[in-house]
């Protein structure tokens, strides 16, 4: 059986990539951790309905917020400690999807405290669409390592979707916030190793 815990570990994006494969393996088995899962989920999104966050939380990043999303990378290329600078993130593009905004954020692994990686400003902004492709047609999006391990939070914004760039601070990101507390921004969660060995 799959604890409580564990599932709001899901909810929150807070476990390993290895043990996040294998927690969502079991839940593919086993249809009353899923509905657990969405009832838990369902509770969560009610607390965060009745808050204002001052800063971006881990429970936005919640997978239940972002079914569509799928990153693929390399299983050698996160454990391996040769690896080079960056992290080459692959993104399916379906063509639902294309015109989607490309928003990614980062954290120190373990922290909340969320920053604006890219982009940082309105010109800076691409569509998936616009991002450059693999051999075989997957967006590549390359995250560059840190001294430390970081987490990053790779997000789809529809198009209808405005980010207030002239504002500051949450001021900017409210209308995105609503969108994806009604789950229509697809979000992935990626951990890069650190540089230090």
């Amino acid at each position: 059986m799959i604890s409580d815990s564990k599932l709001l570990s899901v909810i929150g994006g807070g476990l390993e990539p290895g043990a996040d494969q294998e927690l969502r393996a079991a839940l593919r088995l086993s249809p009353s951790a899923r509905r657990r899962l969405d009832a838990l989920s369902a509770r969560v999104d009610r607390l965060v309905e009745e808050l204002d966050p001052p800063t971006w939380r881990p429970q936005w990043f919640s997978p239940r917020l972002a079914p569509p999303l799928a990153v693929r990378t390399a299983a050698s290329a996160v454990m391996d400690a040769r690896m080079g600078l960056t992290v080459e993130v692959t993104l399916p593009v379906e063509p639902a999807l294309e015109a989607h905004r490309v928003v990614v954020l980062e954290a120190p692994q373990g922290e909340e405290d969320w920053t604006l990686a890219f982009p940082r400003d309105a010109e800076e902004a691409l569509t998936l669409g616009a991002l450059p492709r693999d051999a075989e047609g997957r967006a590549v999006i390359d995250l560059v390592r840190a001294e430390e391990p970081r987490v990053w939070a790779v997000m789809l914004v529809p198009p209808d979707v405005r980010v207030a760039w002239d504002e500051e601070g949450d001021a900017r990101w409210r209308a995105l916030r609503r969108a994806m507390a009604e789950g229509r921004v697809p979000v992935a969660r990626v951990v890069t190793p650190g540089l230090k060995p």
